[in-house]
């Protein structure tokens, strides 16, 4: 399956095999819900302060350029599914750049400059409604870096759509 981790995880949150798969995305969230609902993935930035850099962060050799706290809403038509908070620490002009100007998700970012990063899963749960969070970051040296915390709806995969689109 996906490690002893994800197994474990699995087992102990009796996750729905569409929950694994949201459980492992690496900056494919996006994609998979648009691909599963057929449509397209609205995401609304909430939040995105500009932080002053730690002192750990200032005596990098190549420091980030900027640090945000971030928080967005993932929508499939009406309805949200997904509430994502991050810290995101940019190196890159291009990257800045487009977090500047644009509502755009972890996926399109990464997307923009075809970059795989590295993943990886911190911790998982069951929120109190009954729907899956996970906290997890993902690094793509010398570029951008994520620590993300998602909260899913207990209806992420069940989405009733009430408009027509």
């Amino acid at each position: 399956a996906g490690g002893s981790f994800i197994d474990q995880l699995t087992e102990s949150l009796s996750l729905t095999p569409l929950e694994r798969i949201a459980l492992t995305c690496s900056g494919n969230l996006q994609m998979v819900f648009s691909s599963y609902y057929m449509q397209p993935v609205d995401v609304v930035v909430d939040k995105m302060i500009q932080c002053e850099l730690s002192d750990s962060d200032k005596k990098m050799s190549n420091p980030p350029i900027v640090v945000y706290d971030r928080e967005v809403d993932m929508f499939i038509g009406d309805s949200m599914f997904c509430k994502a908070t991050c810290k995101v620490k940019v190196y890159d002009d291009e990257l800045y750049e487009a977090l500047e100007t644009q509502d755009v998700g972890i996926g399109q970012l990464l997307r923009l400059r075809n970059l795989g990063p590295l993943f990886s899963l911190h911790d998982a749960g069951r929120s109190n409604d009954g729907g899956m969070w996970r906290f997890y970051s993902m690094d793509c040296k010398d570029m951008i870096e994520f620590d993300i915390l998602e909260e899913f709806s207990d209806n992420a995969w069940n989405i009733i759509q009430t408009s027509a689109n």
